[in-house]
């Protein structure tokens, strides 16, 4: 591991904010990335962890680093997105970090409207808010949020824990979190599928501040869209299941079942659109007749699970034309969550 120099922040006050970025190989959408931190950047440090890349993303970083705070470590023999963004925590120099990935992007005002959720509300460790789902040319294709509602408020624990157990429904680049807090857990390595979500539940033991814009996008395309190989196939329901597993018992005693339950139908229904994408699509049928099966309970899974929201995306995607099976990159996690 190694640290380019960093020339812009050479007697620069404490950053309140650390923006965390694991790179490789992201050269055809980074430059979109860095643009949308421009004018923005304004008590922040960028850390770009580098794992290696074979194109000219550090390039890219290099010259971006001359614009504003962006240092880069290289680290070229991680294991992958989990292992550089624990690096990039435990580099961090703020109190607060978020993540962002190489083709996601920033509303031009994100800055201003985290450090206006931070300061409405300093006793939580997770701050969300809203994303949009955007394709491989920006254009916008729906809208990725746990259903927290239209207004700005404090998320209980109780809530929070019960609604995203069932289905990880925040968009990455979408969350601001206490850099004590993570460095208590960070990221588990072992989860290369699902590790966004266990840090969620995790977080979220003291409550979420919720805001409903949409203040950055997460980008979905062929890549990031489907699930094929050996590996994934049958370490997927594992890595689904994972979270759940060890997070059931902070679940209220009176309603965990209930919401464990709900969460299994989720689990069931994303491996049969997992397979369905992979061209196999006999799993469809006995996962919606389970989804069917809760009853008087499905428009409550239908809400925590916002499975048409995040369904709809994908579809809108398959209709252009756009959308080609292939492999998912172990370095970046998967968006059908």
């Amino acid at each position: 591991m190694s640290a380019a120099p960093d020339k812009s922040q050479g007697a620069s006050p404490k950053p309140w904010l650390s923006v965390i970025m694991p790179i490789y190989n992201g050269a055809e959408t980074l430059p979109d990335t860095l643009a949308s931190l421009e004018g923005q950047t304004e008590g922040l440090e960028i850390l770009a962890i580098n794992q290696g890349s074979a194109d000219n993303s550090r390039s890219l970083l290099e010259r971006a680093s001359q614009r504003f705070p962006l240092r880069i470590i290289d680290n070229p023999h991680s294991s992958g997105w989990t292992e550089n963004t624990n690096l990039g925590f435990a580099e961090a120099q703020a109190d607060l970090v978020t993540m962002l990935h190489q083709d996601d992007v920033w509303t031009p005002d994100r800055t201003a409207i985290l450090k206006a959720m931070a300061e409405a509300d300093d006793s939580v460790d997770l701050w969300l808010h809203a994303g949009s789902l955007i394709d491989l040319s920006g254009r916008r294709l729906g809208r990725m949020a746990p259903p927290f509602g239209r207004n700005t408020r404090r998320v209980t624990s109780e809530e929070a824990l019960s609604t995203l157990f069932v289905q990880n429904t925040v968009a990455l680049p979408a969350a601001m979190m206490r850099r004590s807090a993570v460095m208590e857990m960070g990221l588990d390595t072992s989860l290369w599928y699902t590790a966004d979500w266990d840090l969620w539940l995790r977080l979220a033991d003291k409550g979420i501040y919720w805001n409903p814009t949409e203040a950055a996008s997460f980008r979905i395309h062929a890549g990031s869209l489907t699930v094929t190989g050996a590996r994934d196939k049958t370490d997927l329901r594992a890595q689904l299941a994972a979270p759940g597993q060890t997070h059931a018992s902070r679940l209220p005693r009176d309603s965990r079942a209930h919401v464990q339950r709900l969460a299994n139908v989720s689990i069931e229904i994303n491996l049969a659109l997992a397979a369905a994408l992979t061209g196999q699509k006999n799993k469809l049928l006995p996962a919606i007749l389970k989804m069917l099966s809760l009853g008087l309970n499905l428009p409550e899974f239908l809400s925590k699970s916002q499975l048409r929201a995040r369904l709809m995306p994908r579809m809108r995607l398959a209709l252009r034309g756009r959308f080609t099976p292939a492999p998912i990159k172990a370095s970046v996690p998967d968006t059908m969550r």
